[in-house]
């Protein structure tokens, strides 16, 4: 369900953004007013740009969004403060705790409203560490920065 609610999300960004480019152009008077001029198939160019960004909809979640694991020894007690830091640095608040599994949301609302509130970073607690989910670039620095921090060890 959230892969088929990201894919409308993400459509209807991009046909708004496609819409006001379009606009803009016009306003700027750089391409002609008239939609049947901008395209080479009139009318009809506006479904094969729907299709397309359909298309495209359906594929990006696939890509867009990931799931990595992050490798933390210690008691949860322990872990959490860290856990909880560290995401604060990088703009995340938490959202929910149940249990040991967390959740962290954006704190700027420019940024939430950017990514359609698809913002939600999902911790899931494992045995050695946990498993985060959410938008891929933010998913891969996390869990490098986790993975990079030192250890009880060194």
């Amino acid at each position: 369900m959230k892969y088929l609610i990201r894919s409308i999300k993400y459509f209807f960004q991009l046909i708004i953004a496609l819409t006001l480019f379009i606009v803009v152009l016009s306003l700027l008077h750089l391409v002609d007013s008239d939609p049947s001029k901008i395209f080479v198939n009139g009318l009809d160019s506006f479904w094969q740009i729907a299709a397309f960004v359909a298309v495209f909809s359906a594929i990006y979640p696939r890509f867009g969004y990931a799931s990595r694991r992050i490798y933390v020894n210690g008691s949860f007690d322990q872990i959490f403060p860290i856990v909880e830091q560290e995401m604060i640095k990088r703009g995340y608040k938490l959202e929910k705790r149940t249990g040991e599994d967390l959740c962290f949301r954006l704190r700027s609302t420019v940024a939430r409203f950017s990514r359609m509130w698809e913002d939600r970073i999902t911790m899931t607690r494992t045995l050695n560490g946990w498993s985060l989910e959410g938008p891929g670039k933010d998913v891969i620095r996390i869990a490098n920065g986790f993975n990079s921090l030192p250890s009880e060890d060194e």
